[in-house]
């Protein structure tokens, strides 16, 4: 009876992985139930029920069924990339982090090429963005031993050292990328940020435009440029692109501060205001947008802008509420500070 109910959900698992190779996702995730309910200790099922569910853009009941998997078989390589990609997938950066470390160092040799560089590459990603760079390094030289001819290994590379002013090293390892790919946008994108890094704007800007030629709509490379066209003062294509830029359906945060930056310099203070303020709503935890936010305060004299951020941090630590009197300080020396004047009205 135990190898006829085996039998059966491995059935039903085939079957499901069928589906799931020809996108019928419903299907897919049916089939994969139906091996559980047959079979509930079935692990492989777990695992790619908990792909499919991400996939169907279902995190929370990807997550769900992969929390099983891993207290059933707690060091399972497979259970712990895939935690970590429906981690990622609901945008919760750390704990996907934490789950590809923990399947890297546990046996990083087991897995195919792809997972890898799939896996890999946006862990070290994450880790520069938290500003992990020990750990991201860690696992970068992982990647660059089984790698050594892959762009976007070195792009990640450039990247990180990128993020810690190593401009060298950055530069040499995306030169390498475009050697390794010239059709790659994103490495030409990144050449001319770390061109711009290094105050050689003829490079950047040459590097930038091979970026625009290749993927027009490449996330990030025209308001790059827009940057690019500031520093050559040439106002109005800047703004051009600004404005292009921000007329899209989709941003990344990046792209709406370097047009905020470009939106500043050109005058047009009240763009600067909302985009800055729309930032920091999202998050408030932004400190280029809250520093960004609070020098155009000081310079433009605004004190509206800071009861806005004092209003905003209002439950926070009294440190940040102390910098923000301090700068209303500075624009009218010798007064109370924002709290106090409230409560004179």
């Amino acid at each position: 009876m135990v190898q006829l109910n085996l039998a059966k959900a491995v059935t039903c698992f085939e079957r499901g992985i069928k589906h799931a190779e020809r996108g019928n996702l419903d299907r897919a995730i049916a089939s994969f139930e139906e091996a559980l309910r047959i079979q509930p200790s079935y692990l492989e099922a777990k695992i790619a029920l908990g792909q499919a569910l991400i996939d169907q853009g279902e995190s929370d009941a990807a997550i769900e069924i992969l929390l099983d998997a891993q207290q059933q078989a707690p060091t399972d390589i497979k259970v712990l990339v895939a935690l970590g990609l429906a981690h990622f997938s609901a945008m919760e950066i750390d704990e996907a982090v934490l789950y590809w470390e923990q399947a890297f160092k546990l046996g990083y040799e087991e897995l195919p090429d792809t997972i890898m560089e799939d896996i890999g590459i946006p862990l070290v990603a994450s880790l520069r963005m938290m500003e992990e760079y020990e750990r991201a390094a860690a696992i970068l030289a992982i990647l660059e031993r089984r790698f050594p001819q892959s762009a976007g290994v070195l792009l990640c590379a450039a990247d990180l050292y990128l993020a810690q002013e190593a401009l060298d090293d950055a530069l040499r390892s995306a030169r390498r990328a475009v050697e390794l790919d010239a059709e790659c946008a994103d490495a030409y994108l990144l050449l001319g940020k770390i061109y711009l890094s290094r105050e050689e704007p003829e490079s950047a800007f040459a590097a930038l435009t091979s970026a625009r030629e290749l993927d027009p709509e490449l996330p990030g490379v025209d308001a790059t440029l827009a940057l690019e066209y500031l520093h050559r003062e040439d106002t109005a294509e800047a703004l051009r692109l600004a404005d292009d830029v921000m007329s899209r359906e989709e941003l990344d945060r990046d792209e709406i501060f370097t047009c905020a930056v470009v939106y500043a310099s050109t005058g047009q203070i009240t763009k600067t205001d909302d985009l800055w303020r729309e930032m920091l709503e999202e998050d408030p935890e932004d400190f280029e947008a809250f520093s960004a936010l609070m020098a155009l305060a000081v310079e433009t004299k605004n004190l509206e802008i800071l009861t806005w951020l004092r209003e905003l941090f209002a439950d926070e630590d009294p440190e940040v509420l102390a910098v923000i009197d301090a700068c209303a300080r500075e624009i009218t020396p010798g007064r109370a500070t924002l709290r106090a004047r409230r409560k004179l009205r």
